[in-house]
């Protein structure tokens, strides 16, 4: 899945309004050929939805629990 403007909103949207945004759900909302691929949109959705609600507590903490391995 590519991401585009319609898409990446709904990803963002995901975040703020899902109470628990972790992988799996993620997963389980959005189809996504690999799991590669979902775990790649996961973590940048993440990115881009902690630059507009830096000060939320909850994606906070889910980016805390679900850091990348180095």
């Amino acid at each position: 899945m590519m991401f585009d403007s319609k898409s990446i909103s709904q990803y963002v949207d995901f975040f703020v309004k899902e109470e628990k945004p972790i992988p799996t759900t993620f997963f389980k909302e959005f189809s996504f050929s690999s799991k590669k691929e979902g775990v790649s949109n996961w973590y940048t959705t993440l990115r881009k939805s902690l630059k507009i609600y830096n000060d939320d507590p909850t994606l906070n903490e889910i980016k805390q629990i679900h850091k990348r391995p180095l």
